[in-house]
């Protein structure tokens, strides 16, 4: 008995998938004891205070929370906070 093959379109978008996935610039988290967290692969920023931050990427959300949180950098893709770094969640 013959295996049956995927359909082109089927594995066409699995194939595309992958490389689209390939290429999005990858989200990178770097953090300096509490008070830096360099954050790569960013979109947006969708919230700032000093209390909060989110920050959007192309695979999903990061949320920063802490005190007296600064943008000290942001560009190329790249957030750099400072301040005191309570708690990092995915969301």
């Amino acid at each position: 008995m013959k295996k049956k093959q995927p359909c082109q379109a089927v594995r066409g978008r699995s194939a595309c998938g992958r490389a689209l996935a390939a290429a999005l610039p990858r989200l990178t988290l770097e953090c300096i004891e509490k008070y830096e967290l360099l954050v790569c692969g960013c979109r947006k920023i969708e919230l700032y205070s000093p209390e909060k931050t989110v920050i959007c990427a192309h695979s999903g959300k990061v949320s920063v929370c802490g005190a007296e949180l600064t943008i000290s950098f942001l560009g190329d893709g790249k957030v750099k906070l400072s301040g005191v770094i309570d708690a990092i969640e995915f969301i």
